[in-house]
């Protein structure tokens, strides 16, 4: 399982796609696919952040050696206790505004002296106790990747806030919503939005922090790249079973349109 913080600084482009399925089996096969990063989304998938069913999608990533990320529903503190608790390594909670929202990120997500993350020697992440806990907790504050999303305009007018938040390794860009919320009906292509990923690229290096972006296709991921993103979520898996299947079906009429036997 590849370490997100060592290929941020040895300067790769992670590329990781998200999973809104809320199946262990294809969070799994992005793993055998070749892919070393994946997001498993609970915001708008029917995943629960709670539970057995996360705990599934976890030990699916594993088996595959494949780095698993998660975005919440909310920032809420039980949230991410619960996420990190099934071994995740990286949690992206949506809606991140204000310096203080990043403040209770790290408190959730962090154990003390870097924040108030509640102790559980027994959970998923910590293999039920046989890791022991010194080792455990440790590992944890330094490898665990906490990165909002920013994605409202009130996020963009706070960014330098955001980011200078000790225990933030960065922010996540989510287009489409922050294009909703300045009145541009979800155009993610609008210069305006591509600006608002050139303040948040500036705000992040100068602290060194990695900025991440959703990209739709190629043209987009790689516009994101050459703009300073270096973390990039890459469509979802649900649109690339879609446009497989959509693709197989149009050739299939086509090839046998008319035929008969």
């Amino acid at each position: 399982m590849k370490d997100f913080k060592q290929a941020i600084r040895e300067g790769e482009i992670v590329f990781a796609p998200w999973i809104v399925s809320g199946s262990p089996i294809i969070t799994e096969m992005m793993g055998f696919a070749g892919f070393e990063f994946v997001i498993i989304d609970t915001e708008h998938s029917s995943l629960c952040p709670y539970g057995s069913e996360m705990e599934g999608c976890a030990r699916a990533a594993y088996a595959a050696g494949i780095t698993p990320f998660v975005r919440t529903v909310w920032n809420y503190p039980d949230q991410v206790k619960k996420v990190l608790n099934t071994g995740m390594k990286g949690i992206i909670p949506p809606h991140i505004n204000t310096r203080e929202d990043a403040e209770l990120l790290v408190r959730a997500a962090r154990f003390a002296p870097d924040g108030r993350r509640s102790c559980a020697p027994v959970v998923r992440a910590a293999r039920h106790s046989w890791t022991p806990w010194r080792d455990f907790w440790r590992a944890s504050n330094e490898e665990i990747v906490v990165m909002p999303l920013v994605e409202e305009k009130e996020a963009i007018e706070n960014i330098e806030d955001i980011v200078s938040v000790e225990g933030i390794d960065g922010v996540f860009l989510g287009p489409f919503d922050l294009a909703m919320t300045l009145g541009l009906e979800g155009d993610c292509e609008d210069p305006i939005i591509w600006d608002a990923l050139k303040k948040c690229v500036t705000a992040c290096r100068a602290r060194g922090k990695v900025v991440g972006n959703l990209a739709w296709n190629m043209d987009s991921a790689k516009r994101s790249v050459e703009l300073g993103a270096q973390f990039i979520g890459y469509s979802t898996d649900v649109t690339i079973i879609a446009s497989t299947l959509r693709s197989l079906s149009e050739a299939a009429r086509k090839e046998f349109a008319g035929v008969r036997v």
